[in-house]
């Protein structure tokens, strides 16, 4: 004779989701911050290479860092 009991209990998940503001959806990433107010680095995914696996965060010519050239951003992906 066999027999099976189980008791399962489901906890819920909380997820933190970020909506991109109008700056965000522009390049401009000065301000992604985590929780403790760090900067977040933005990175430049074309900059990866085999022989130098090191990624470059996103300036611009001014020199601020997590700035993203706009005509790099995805035309569908910023319309609104």
């Amino acid at each position: 004779m066999f027999n099976f009991e189980r008791f399962k209990e489901v906890l819920p998940t909380f997820q933190t989701y970020d909506i991109p503001n109008a700056a965000w959806l522009q390049g401009d990433f000065s301000n992604f911050v985590d929780s403790s107010g760090a900067l977040m680095p933005v990175f430049d995914p074309f900059t990866a290479t085999t022989q130098d696996p090191t990624r470059q965060i996103f300036q611009n010519s001014a020199g601020q860092y997590n700035h993203v050239d706009p005509s790099r951003l995805n035309p569908i992906a910023v319309r609104s």
